[in-house]
């Protein structure tokens, strides 16, 4: 079994004016729930995450025929916090309790490329979202797994969101 449930309503990326006079269904995959969307317009791409899946790639007009794999995490996965820092060519996104680097091959030829984990949280936490501050750090938010009365106990200890250098 895959583990993916083809029961999933389709979540599709969406497109539309600044001013929501317009909306429209720039892609949509069976199976799949989108969970995060990150726009390279200087490559022509973008980024998608899907629960239970990875991280993939499409041309900038949703041509399904240019929609690969970047990243397979497997069917637990909840990938997140996509991010790109262009001066080095690198896409960094969380799964749950970890924030992972990737260096971009535009042509995907050759092997895939194999996420790097630079940060890595307690079990309970979760990252939510994350970006690229400057050239030597990254920031990201997080929650906690646990009971609002257990958060509270342990609080003192752990934060809310860091602020890292990049090594």
């Amino acid at each position: 079994s895959s583990g993916i449930n083809a029961e999933w309503p389709l979540r599709p990326g969406s497109v539309g004016e600044l001013d929501g006079s317009v909306h429209t269904t720039l892609l949509q995959k069976e199976g799949f729930d989108f969970r995060d969307i990150l726009v390279d317009p200087c490559n022509g791409y973008i980024y998608l995450a899907a629960l239970g899946r990875g991280i993939y790639r499409c041309s900038m007009d949703g041509d399904i025929s240019s929609f690969v794999e970047i990243v397979r995490l497997g069917e637990d996965s909840m990938p997140s916090g996509l991010t790109l820092d262009r001066d080095i060519g690198a896409l960094f996104f969380a799964n749950m309790n970890s924030i992972y680097k990737l260096k971009l091959k535009l042509k995907l030829r050759d092997s895939p490329p194999v996420p790097e984990p630079i940060i890595n949280r307690p079990e309970r936490v979760n990252i939510n979202s994350l970006d690229v501050w400057g050239r030597d750090w990254i920031i990201w938010t997080e929650n906690y797994n646990i009971s609002a009365t257990d958060y509270k106990k342990e609080k003192s200890t752990d934060c809310d969101s860091a602020l890292i250098p990049l090594l």
